[in-house]
């Protein structure tokens, strides 16, 4: 099982991406500060570690290289919205291992995460058969001949916990300290019915039951009438990848939008609103600072959902609010920026949803 830790104050792009990687069965912590993010990585071990660069009370660069000094050799992936070589050079130099410029294509992002995963210590088979059994990590799916089981994360990671160390004991301590968040808190018992929930599921489809309970110590493996093997995806497997991570990405992404459309509208009012005020005010750096924040995370954002032109809209919106100070020239163009956000949040629709993966 991937673990990963995700670093981002945007609580609308960390929702997606938590959601799209636990749906490619990754368990995935959160932080929404550099501070906390430090904190939980001295707590617990990750396989990597999603960090934005433009976050609060540490920033991501300063992070990384803290985490590089003290001898943190985990992969990190930088989330960046400045696209200058000059920026990249400066995350990599930190000591990333790889960068993602916002707003960005979630197959590229995911592409990436396999990329720093395989070059890191976590680096499985891609298919494990187990008596029939298909255990699918590229398309995180499990089969049993040509049947789908439809398995919760913490029942696909019980079976990959399984499968990867076939010959060793897993106490109930020891599952949840792998499998669960800390923040879950959960008992022992958690443990007992997640996998009394596995067995039924794989009951139901005629499978053998593959855990052996050991009475006193925990759970195993049970040994299969034939070799258990590895080995790499059919080509029909293979051209079904990128289907099927397109549907499960495009399910979550029109989820969020529709649950977060009203906010993004919003948020691009009260950037309209500010705009108007710093028209009719003398300069108000401090409310200028909100409204360049409010246009930099509506150019993070909008890409993702397939709004491009007003993304690049809010990113011109965002440097043209970096200058000192604004002339009327200055505050027409901000105007006429945001009046295109708007109109584009506002218009825009779950049909009209064309990013691709």
């Amino acid at each position: 099982m991937v673990k990963i830790l995700l670093v981002e104050d945007d609580s609308i792009t960390r929702e997606i991406l938590a959601n799209i990687l636990t749906a490619h069965q990754y368990q995935v912590s959160l932080a929404s500060d550099g501070q906390m993010a430090l904190e939980l990585i001295e707590q617990f071990e990750y396989d990597l570690v999603i960090l934005d660069i433009v976050i609060p009370k540490i920033d991501g660069i300063s992070l990384c290289k803290q985490l590089r000094k003290q001898g943190y050799e985990t992969p990190i992936l930088l989330l960046t919205a400045k696209d200058k070589i000059t920026e990249k050079i400066i995350g990599l130099e930190a000591g990333a291992d790889d960068y993602v410029t916002k707003p960005f294509n979630l197959e590229e992002l995911l592409a990436r995460v396999n990329a720093l995963l395989r070059r890191g210590k976590y680096l499985n088979p891609q298919e494990i058969i187990w008596e029939n059994i298909h255990f699918d990590s590229v398309n995180a799916r499990v089969t049993y001949g040509n049947q789908l089981l439809h398995l919760t994360p913490k029942e696909y990671w019980l079976l990959e916990l399984f499968l990867l160390n076939p010959k060793r004991i897993f106490s109930r301590q020891a599952i949840l300290d792998r499998l669960w968040d800390f923040a879950e808190s959960p008992s022992e018992g958690t443990v007992s019915t997640h996998i009394k929930s596995l067995r039924q599921k794989l009951k139901a489809v005629g499978a053998k039951d593959p855990i052996e309970t050991v009475y006193g110590l925990g759970y195993r493996l049970n040994s299969p009438s034939e070799s258990c093997h590895c080995s790499l995806p059919t080509q029909s497997s293979a051209l079904n990848i990128k289907d099927d991570a397109k549907q499960k990405a495009q399910t979550i992404t029109s989820g969020i939008w529709e649950k977060f459309q009203t906010q993004y509208a919003e948020q691009a009012s009260k950037l309209a609103q500010i705009i108007t005020i710093l028209s009719s005010t003398k300069s108000d750096l401090e409310v200028q600072h909100q409204a360049e924040e409010i246009a930099h995370k509506l150019a993070g954002a909008l890409g993702i959902f397939g709004l491009v032109n007003a993304s690049q809209q809010a990113r011109k919106l965002e440097l043209l609010l970096k200058q000192t100070v604004l002339d009327a020239m200055h505050i027409q163009q901000a105007r006429e920026l945001s009046k295109v956000i708007q109109q584009e949040i506002s218009h825009w629709s779950l049909d009209h949803t064309k990013w691709v993966m």
